[in-house]
């Protein structure tokens, strides 16, 4: 959760209720030792039933709001220490409200609310935790003994939000992501026996309502469980009844066949979809190591079926079976996979063509985010089993245990002190053993140095020559030996036990698991992943009829008459007019992505090692010169990490820091006399960032303010030394460890086709450990040599002295015989927003080639609208307020020439580029669904002056305003936005939502219009060039940052890569999309790297294609192999075999 960022210090802690006498020890003695005790507000009182049915335990209360009124920070009463009022409760309540509504049978349920942490804590830890379990077992205890005396039976079902409620209860987890979808049976716990079903804490639940359908799933299931309606994990008898697990090869054969023909009536066998699966032995389908260990499918419900192969106790010679499974493949059949992009690396590293692996029909894992767009990190098959098929859950958890079960067999758990207790590989915890009982040591703490004298002492023992390996001393001291390198390796802080992990993590371990074991967990596997595409083909269908329904209804109220009430000011539109626009989502747009996107990944991003092992090094002298102008600045050495250092030399109050433009200082505190103050040559600045402990904040996002309001140098060094840090220890170490892991010096990025609401792509890369993120390369030229002004300092050839370090320069093409391209939509949101609003000026503008953002601030920010119908001094105050004035034109070819510093006027020149830049900033600001005080601390713009140009612009563009408030209509009205693409985000609360909660919705739906129709355009566009880049230029695709598509082309090509990207990324668009009026462009670049790309006309001009050669194009290499494809038809009888014509007369 963010943390809270107030305007103005806080008053001192002060808490009536907290004061009050029998509150002094708040729950009891223990509270005295406990962090929390002071300066938290303490809830004592419970919620709900005294006789309930389910024990609802929140992880910790959230303190009392701080609303600002007038300037001032005061305490919101109506949350004063009420427990479970705030947004997250809100939501749960209204889930379990919502649960009761849809079942009748669970109205009766009665609830009761607790707090596993009495004290508003942000995150409790464990001593904090361990501190207020007393109070909650008194409860638990009371409640439980209440149920059981109606039935001894019946355990107490209750619902812990979050991990430290599970953590309060006993249950030890380490993360929210191994309890979500779990249930907990027979929780001992203060005497109690207790059913246990985890979700989401409160806090997260008021910022991710994407995921209130989990939700709602986790409180249906506690209901479940309370009345004994809970359809519990089946059998595995009766799971497996029919599934098969062949035993010989002609069985394999048989079964395939089997498959293959199987149909229902009605349908071509060929049409009957089944699901597929692959169980491997790595995370990482491009190691060279990867092992496919066996191959499930599914052909109906409960049929399923496991073939082994590179097992170790597979009874068949595996090549002939995975033969079979390639027929299989290769048949036609439709397949459903759940996330293809991994099975289709595995089926590419065994040899299969770099396409797509059979004939795709549907992935339930995409299909899933079409359904539920907003709900991150529940989209795993082993979640989507739990909430949607429950009978066939539970087996994952079994089958974890089995993966890690051959570790455990491995280690031994050794206490090492009072409080911590590690697993060391059974030859170490053995040898230890030995070394205490044989007096040579007391425990796991022994002294290295010490240790090391006994064993002197016992190599110098006479005779030892003549002694075997295995007699006493010998043995002793092979045991000392032992421990000791075990002491110097970090063994004794469980350092081998990780190592396995992580390695586990990497092979993925299924060539470990026994054989029956595998085959039945896979089976189920892929007998889930059919059911679910059953079930999610059904659940759009019914959406989708449900949707046109209501919106029929809607437009049937406002034909009818003047709607008044939440109806009016709205119009009914209907923007994606396909018959099933969900399902064409999944099978068009999604699927193609999964493979492209799958390529990508597999091939990887070959890395300049060479600039790596530079860059390196400059970044090391980079950290050092910036960490020594920081202490120029502030005048003194000093702990960088110390917050109160910092705000010392940033606020005022402090000593301030010195200005290295003195001139421009004095200028900065005159014009903001209030905001900044200049004495004795040293700068301090007025905070407006404090924690709810009054904290001065100097926080990212302070320093990020400070650069963008008054150019502060010191925020920006600061900012430049994180960066330099970041990309040195984080980025160039990351990237040098991942790109030589597989031996292959490139990085195999990962893309997340489900981590954003939007359709933008999220995207991870990390193996042991080590992370990587290309959505997040670190822009800019780190450490370059500039001047005071910001400019690059040049040398007598006009290049730069020092450029930086620029982290895209590593990415390069796979040899010196391609160029690296970069292809980037431009204005893409402003030619979106053009077609959603249809504003005729704006059209017209971007027909005609025009800056958006000049026409935007040319037309705003004309002095006869700024200042219509005023005269003298009320006209020269409104223009001042605009910051214009009328001894300049503010005209578009002005604004143009000012974003470019082309006018000899360089002081407007200077006003016109910061005002575009506003207007831009402000633009995208409203389409992204921000609000204007949002905009403006983000953008460094004066609030006024946000204010003044946002009125402006609303004034000038009225279809702006209305864009927005027809989307807010919609969210409200339906509960649901849509896009042209038929991209839906849902806004699950609706009317119920709290009020944070509804203004957060609000400007997601404005948000989402805009960026889901623009990630659209770009993934498609990314499909459609693959193909072109791939077959016609022998290229392929290295990337995608949000906007923009990475691909290399050989250099002798790269004049041919502006023309594609017209034809499918302007002309093909155009056609696929015809509600845009305006051409989606796209800026082309080319380069020898990612980092020294320039335009493509550019790089053209200093790489001219080659001049054809004629004398070789007259029956090329392609046409031989074509003809060879077919010798029948190139053997033509000699009488129709065309004459060479004779050589002309001269």
């Amino acid at each position: 959760m963010a943390t809270v960022s107030l305007p103005e210090p806080p008053p001192p802690f002060h808490c009536d209720i907290c004061a009050r006498p029998e509150f002094a020890q708040k729950a009891g003695p223990g509270c005295a030792a406990c962090p929390a005790f002071k300066g938290a507000h303490y809830f004592p009182q419970p919620e709900g039933s005294d006789f309930a049915d389910v024990l609802v335990v929140g992880d910790a209360p959230i303190a009392p709001r701080l609303a600002v009124v007038g300037g001032r920070a005061i305490p919101d009463t109506s949350l004063f220490h009420q427990p479970f009022k705030d947004d997250g409760a809100k939501v749960l309540k209204n889930a379990i409200q919502e649960v009761q509504r849809r079942n009748p049978q669970f109205s009766a349920l009665n609830f009761r609310y607790v707090y596993a942490v009495k004290c508003a804590v942000e995150a409790p830890s464990k001593a904090v935790i361990t501190a207020c379990r007393t109070p909650l077992k008194t409860e638990v205890s009371r409640l439980a003994a209440v149920r059981q005396a109606d039935d001894p039976s019946r355990a107490l079902t209750v619902i812990a939000c979050g991990v430290p409620a599970l953590h309060a209860l006993g249950i030890p987890v380490r993360s929210e992501k191994e309890a979500s979808g779990r249930v907990y049976d027979n929780v001992q716990f203060a005497g109690a026996y207790l059913t246990v079903i985890f979700t989401r804490s409160l806090k997260a639940l008021a910022v991710a309502v994407g995921k209130y359908s989990a939700v709602l799933a986790d409180v249906e299931r506690a209901m479940r469980v309370a009345t004994r309606a809970e359809i519990r994990t089946l059998p595995r008898a009766e799971i497996e009844q029919n599934y098969v697990y062949p035993k010989t090869i002609e069985e394999v054969r048989a079964l395939v066949r089997h498959v293959f023909e199987y149909t229902r009536p009605g349908v071509s066998h060929l049409d009957w979809k089944i699901a597929f699966d692959t169980e491997t032995n790595t995370l990482h389908p491009h190691w060279s190591g990867t092992q496919l260990v066996a191959a499930s499918f599914a052909w109906d419900d409960g049929k399923a079926a496991t073939v082994p192969l590179w097992h170790k106790d597979t009874p068949y010679e595996p090549q002939l079976a995975y033969e079979e499974i390639c027929w299989l493949l290769r048949s036609g059949k439709p397949i459903i996979w759940f996330n293809a992009k991994y099975d289709f690396k595995v089926f590419w590293r065994l040899g299969w063509p770099l396409k797509d692996v059979g004939k795709i029909a549907w992935d339930v894992y995409c299909a899933e985010h079409v359904l539920e767009e907003d709900k991150k990190g529940l989209y795993s098959l082993k979640y989507l089993t739990k909430q949607d098929l429950p009978f066939l859950a539970g087996y994952e958890d079994k089958l974890h245990d089995e993966l890690v079960k051959s570790d455990s067999e491995n280690f031994s758990e050794v206490q090492v002190s009072a409080k911590k207790a590690v697993k060391l590989p059974k030859p170490i915890a053995e040898a230890l053993g030995r070394a205490v009982q044989a007096g040579l040591i007391k425990n796991a703490q022994f002294r290295p140095a010490s240790l090391q004298k006994t064993l002197e002492k016992y190599e110098q023992l006479p005779g030892l020559d003549l002694l075997g390996e295995a007699d006493a001393p010998k043995a002793l001291i092979a045991d000392m030996r032992l421990l000791l390198n075990a002491k110097a390796n970090g063994e004794f802080t469980g350092k081998a036990e990780r190592v396995a992990a992580k390695a586990r993590k990497r092979q993925g371990g299924f060539e470990n698991v026994e054989i029956g074991e595998l085959c039945f967990y896979a089976a189920v596997d892929s007998d889930a992943t059919r059911r679910l595409a059953v079930k999610q083909s059904e659940r759009m269908y019914a959406e989708d009829d449900k949707f046109e329904r209501w919106r029929q209804q809607v437009q049937e109220e406002i034909s009818s008459g003047a709607p008044t009430g939440p109806l009016a000011g709205g119009r009914v539109d209907i923007l994606c007019t396909h018959p099933k626009p969900l399902h064409r989502l999944v099978q068009e747009d999604y699927l193609p992505r999964q493979t492209e996107l799958a390529k990508i990944e597999y091939q990887g991003i070959n890395i300049d090692q060479n600039y790596r092992e530079w860059g390196d090094r400059a970044l090391d002298n980079t950290i050092t010169a910036t960490t020594e102008k920081i202490y120029e600045l502030c005048g003194e050495r000093f702990s960088l990490n110390s917050a109160k250092k910092l705000t010392a030399f940033l606020f005022d109050g402090g000593v301030g820091y010195q200005h290295p433009d003195p001139e421009l200082a004095a200028q900065m505190a005159q014009e903001n006399p209030q905001l900044v103050r200049y004495v004795g040559g040293r700068i301090m600045y007025r905070a407006q960032h404090y924690t709810a402990k009054g904290q001065m904040q100097t926080s990212e996002a302070v320093l990020k303010s400070l650069v963008t309001r008054y150019k502060c140098p010191l925020a920006n060094l600061l900012m430049s030394l994180k960066k330099a840090d970041k990309a040195k220890n984080s980025f160039f170490k990351n990237i040098g460890i991942l790109s030589n892991m597989f031996g292959d010096g490139r990085i195999h990025p990962g893309y997340n086709i489900t981590g954003t609401s939007t359709g933008r792509l999220s995207s991870s890369s990390g193996v042991e450990g080590v992370g990587f993120n290309n959505q997040n390369i670190i822009k800019g030229l780190i450490g370059a040599l500039r001047d005071m002004r910001g400019n690059l300092v040049l040398g007598a050839d006009g290049k730069p002295l020092f450029e930086g370090v620029k982290c895209k320069k590593l990415f390069i093409p796979d040899d010196d015989s391609y160029c690296f391209g970069n292809a980037d939509a431009k204005g893409a949101e402003v030619s979106i927003f053009a077609g959603y609003a249809k504003d005729a000026a704006l059209i017209d503008a971007l027909l005609n080639g025009m800056d958006a953002h000049c026409f935007f601030a040319s037309e705003c920010l004309n002095p006869n609208l700024v200042a219509a119908g005023l005269t003298g001094d009320a006209r020269r105050i409104a223009l001042e307020n605009a910051s214009i004035d009328d001894d300049h034109a503010w005209s578009y070819e002005d604004f143009l020439k000012g974003k470019d510093d082309l006018l000899a006027d360089k002081a407007y020149g200077k006003r016109l580029k910061a005002l575009r830049d506003n207007i831009k900033r402000l633009v995208f600001g409203l389409l992204y669904g921000a609000g204007v005080r949002k905009i403006a601390d983000i953008a460094g713009i004066n609030l006024d002056l946000a204010q003044q140009i946002k009125k402006l612009l609303f004034t000038k563009f009225p279809t702006l305003e209305a864009f927005i408030n027809q989307t807010i209509w919609e969210m409200r009205t339906f509960g649901i936005v849509e896009t042209y693409h038929g991209r839906r985000r849902r806004f699950s609360l609706g009317r119920h939502a709290p009020n944070a909660l509804r203004a957060k919705a609000e400007r997601q739906a404005v948000n989402f219009k805009i960026q889901a129709t623009n990630s659209d355009i770009v993934m498609s566009v990314l499909c459609w060039v693959a193909d072109v880049i791939e077959r016609d230029l022998k290229g392929r695709l290295l990337l995608t940052v949000h906007d923009s598509i990475g691909f290399q082309v050989p250099k002798k090509y790269a004049h041919q890569v502006p023309e594609i990207f017209k034809l499918y990324g302007t002309d093909r668009v155009a056609r696929e999309c015809p509600w845009l009026p305006v051409p989606y462009r796209w800026d082309v670049e080319l380069g020898p790297s990612y980092g020294e790309v320039m335009g493509a006309d550019k790089y053209i001009a200093k790489h001219p294609p080659p001049i054809p050669l004629s004398e070789l194009d007259g029956y090329t290499e392609e046409e031989i192999y074509e003809d060879l494809r077919d010798p029948d038809e190139h053997d033509l009888p000699a009488s129709t075999k065309p004459k060479t014509p004779a050589p002309r007369a001269a």
